[in-house]
C-alpha cells in the first residue's frame, strides 16, 4: 500500500477480526478501553459502522479501521486507528471522509467524537473536516488526561435563498 489512491474503505467482514485486534494492539493501551475479539464481532453484526481501509490489490491486510455509533439523529465516532506501519499516508483522512459520507445517506443531524486534549495531530485533522470544539471534559482518559468533545453537522445548512 504506496498511497491513499491505492486504498479500498468497506465494511469490515469477520475475516478481518484479526487484523483489527493487531492493530488495537499496536496503537492502544489497555487504560485506553481497547476493543476485544468479541466486540469487533457484535459491532461487525450492528447497524453500527465499522469500515476498514486497505489495499485495492486482492488480499492486501487491514490497514486502519472507524467505528461509528449510530444512534437516532446523531453518529459518535468511537474509535479511529491505522496501524503504524500505514500512518503518515492520509489513511485516516481517508477513513474519516468515507464514514462522512456514509452518514449523509442515514437521517442523522451531527457526527460526534472525543479525542485527547494533547492529541495535536488528530484534532488537526477533525478540524481540517468541519468538527468545532463543542467541550472539554476533564481527566476524561484518566487524571490529567482531557477530552475534546468535538461535532460537525452531516449535512451543510441549506441556504436561505
Amino acid at each position: 500500500m504506496k498511497t491513499e489512491k491505492s486504498v479500498v474503505v468497506e465494511p469490515a467482514r469477520f475475516s478481518d477480526i484479526g487484523a483489527l485486534l493487531e492493530i488495537e494492539q499496536a496503537v492502544f493501551v489497555p487504560a485506553d478501553g481497547m476493543l476485544t475479539r468479541r466486540s469487533f464481532r457484535r459491532h461487525i453484526q450492528s447497524r453500527h459502522l465499522l469500515l476498514v481501509a486497505r489495499g485495492s490489490e486482492p488480499g492486501t491486510e487491514v490497514a486502519g479501521y472507524v467505528l461509528v455509533f449510530v444512534h437516532t439523529r446523531s453518529a459518535r465516532i468511537y474509535s479511529l486507528a491505522v496501524h503504524p506501519r500505514y500512518q503518515g499516508r492520509g489513511l485516516a483522512r481517508t477513513l474519516l471522509e468515507a464514514v462522512l459520507e456514509a452518514l449523509r445517506a442515514r437521517p442523522l443531524d451531527a457526527v460526534k467524537l472525543e479525542v485527547r486534549k494533547t492529541n495535536c495531530r488528530a484534532r488537526g485533522l477533525y478540524e481540517s473536516l468541519g468538527f468545532e470544539v463543542t467541550q472539554t471534559r476533564p481527566d476524561y482518559y484518566g487524571p490529567n488526561e482531557d477530552a475534546i468533545c468535538m461535532s460537525r453537522a452531516i449535512r451543510p445548512p441549506a441556504s436561505r435563498d
